[in-house]
């Protein structure tokens, strides 16, 4: 009888160690081998010079700044919660999400969730997939129908934005306007955007 209870808990225990500790596994099933993404430091360097050369000045002298934001810090749990948020949808609307876009954006004057980070640069995340054939299009997998993506620059549309002209170019030339209800709602019109990001500066 003890050494049942021993046989047991031991592999209560085992259980726990895999299902607590396990570690993502890539797609290949080899959580060691490199992403192609990841750069060298001269690749590193020689962009992070780059940008010093061409845009640190510039950018702060348009704002009216000592430097604008050069980190957004997203938090893993964060980042974690919202992928999974934005896959679950797309799963129930058939829709593949191919990926994140990162769209840049600034804080406007005077923001009130927290004025410190008026009108510094911004990063926000939109989930992306391939409407018409064309790659990385920003959508909305919520107001989206099933197995029909509602792009972002649709949705933009109906809040009197037309200054998006970074997805659809080539489909929307020879395609008239979609006749999908895009009208804004109220105040709490939840989008898929992801924000709310640390930045620095400010410190």
């Amino acid at each position: 009888m003890k050494s049942t209870k021993l046989y047991f808990s031991a592999l209560l225990c085992t259980l726990f160690l895999f299902t607590g500790c396990k570690d993502y596994v890539r797609g290949n099933g080899n959580s060691n081998d490199r992403p192609d993404i990841i750069l060298t430091y001269p690749e590193l360097v020689s962009m992070l010079q780059h940008y010093d050369k061409t845009r640190k000045q510039q950018f702060a002298a348009a704002v009216g700044k000592d430097e604008d934001t050069r980190i957004n810090h997203f938090n893993l749990k964060d980042l974690k919660d919202y992928i999974a948020y934005i896959e679950k949808e797309c799963k129930k609307k058939n829709i593949p999400l191919t990926g994140i876009n990162f769209i840049s954006g600034a804080y406007p004057d005077n923001y009130r969730l927290d004025p410190k980070k008026s009108n510094y640069q911004a990063l926000i995340m939109m989930p992306a997939t391939t409407i018409d054939g064309e790659e990385n299009v920003s959508f909305d997998p919520f107001k989206s129908e099933k197995g029909k993506p509602l792009s972002l620059k649709e949705i933009l549309e109906g809040y009197s934005y037309t200054s998006w002209t970074y997805d659809e170019l080539k489909s929307r030339k020879s395609k008239k306007k979609s006749s999908r209800s895009t009208q804004k709602g109220g105040g709490n019109d939840l989008s898929p955007a992801g924000n709310r990001t640390g930045i620095s500066p400010p410190n």
